[in-house]
């Protein structure tokens, strides 16, 4: 009995044995480690195959792909073919992002076939579904600006849907608008470096030009810079384009007399700090004969002449130029120009603003020249007082400003007195 079972043992052993070696054989398969991948907005994928066994000899799987996102344009692949080394289990390829900027794109990788030796696992394809990149908003900081001594064009990327600060250094072509554009680059203008672009540093979202005054020129004063060509992630923003007007170093300008005739826009204190009628009554105004007259001379001086309110804050002093200082000038709530204004300090003035309360001191006033319906008129902007008859609260808010009321100045146009 035992004999018959052992020779039955020894009859069976051939067909273990390739029972045996047949699963060994199936056990031997290829597969795409995931069945679906995200790839994410600004970010690589590595995509892996795996084999259940160590590969004998350097092995390469081709694969195709397929999708309806494009290729050198949407994304990138670094490889059209896994390559496993000897003795390894696996190999990836790297999928990147490009100009993913469109909502439900994917990418199918399939693998056709196998090495010999080999056979399919359970992942044959993979589909990669690609989160798109947020649009980018360009847009000046200003759809105007003036130069004088120099002026610093700032242009800003916002995120169409979420914050933005740039991953890495970015560039923004910009280019100068020939038909809107009179004056000539090397002639009135230059731009420092002669850069052509703006460069937004990783970490920022803004960047800037600095432009530089070279000669001024009746009807050869106007530059127009507008962005170059850009893909289609970048939308324009508010102002897309900007127009800088050659006034060049203004103190020149501003010798002369002149007579009061209003505020600038006066209507701010309402659109923007809610002022109503009554609050604006407090306000400081003055009058059609109130005049200030600044003369050059060896030592520059001014001279006051004012029977309105205007009359408490200037004094008779001499004054230098101090320095060029860049200001929003705003229009219903919204900063609309970025301008520079230059800023002259006299030797005397009532910074209380007051006909009874007497502060005088040292001080800053800012001068610039503007054009009001097609009349010239000096701009006169007092930022530099500690008012005590009115704005008494707001005044209290500005700690640290430099002028004390940068954040409320008042905004007077005098016009020139022909004599």
């Amino acid at each position: 009995m035992i004999m018959k079972k052992i020779l039955l043992f020894l009859a069976l052993m051939p067909f273990v044995c390739v029972f045996v070696s047949c699963k060994d054989e199936v056990s031997k398969t290829v597969s795409i480690e995931k069945a679906s991948y995200v790839l994410a907005a600004n970010e690589d994928l590595e995509v892996k195959v795996k084999l259940t066994n160590p590969a004998d000899v350097d092995l390469t799987i081709p694969f195709t792909i397929d999708g309806d996102a494009i290729i050198n344009e949407e994304y990138t692949i670094s490889a059209d073919e896994f390559v496993v080394k000897k003795g390894e289990t696996s190999a990836v390829i790297v999928v990147s992002p490009k100009e993913n900027l469109d909502e439900g794109k994917s990418i199918v990788i399939s693998i056709n076939s196998v090495p010999s030796g080999y056979d399919r696992g359970t992942n044959m394809k993979t589909i990669i579904s690609i989160d798109p990149k947020d649009k980018l908003i360009y847009s000046f900081m200003s759809s105007y600006y003036s130069l004088s001594e120099t002026t610093d064009v700032v242009i800003e990327l916002k995120g169409k849907t979420t914050s933005f600060v740039a991953d890495e250094d970015m560039v923004i072509p910009f280019v100068i608008d020939e038909e809107a554009t009179t004056a000539v680059l090397g002639e009135h203008y230059e731009i420092e470096g002669g850069l052509n672009q703006f460069v937004i540093k990783k970490g920022e979202k803004t960047a800037s030009i600095k432009i530089k005054f070279l000669k001024v020129e009746s009807g050869k004063d106007i530059l127009k810079l507008k962005i170059g060509d850009m893909s289609k992630r970048y939308i324009p923003g508010d102002y897309d384009k900007v127009k800088i007007n050659i006034y060049g170093p203004q103190l020149d300008k501003f010798f002369g007399k002149w007579q009061y005739k209003s505020y600038y826009k006066k209507s701010w204190f309402k659109t923007t700090w809610g002022f109503d009628d009554s609050k604006l009554a407090t306000l400081p105004e003055g009058t059609s004969t109130d005049v200030i007259e600044l003369i050059k001379g060896e030592v520059n001086t001014l001279k006051v002449a004012m029977t309105g309110d205007f009359g408490n804050y200037f004094r008779d002093s001499e004054f230098t130029y101090s320095r060029e200082l860049e200001d929003v000038i705003q229009e219903d709530g919204y900063p609309v120009v970025r301008a520079k204004l230059a800023m002259l300090k006299f030797s005397k003035m009532n910074v209380a603003f007051s006909a009874t309360t007497e502060t005088v001191r040292e001080g800053e006033v800012g001068f610039r020249i503007v054009s009001v319906d097609g009349k010239e008129y000096l701009e006169v902007t007092i930022n530099d007082y500690a008012p005590v008859d009115f704005l008494v609260e707001e005044a209290s808010w500005f700690v640290g400003d430099d002028p004390k009321m940068k954040s409320l100045p008042l905004r007077l146009l005098f016009e020139e007195v022909v004599e």
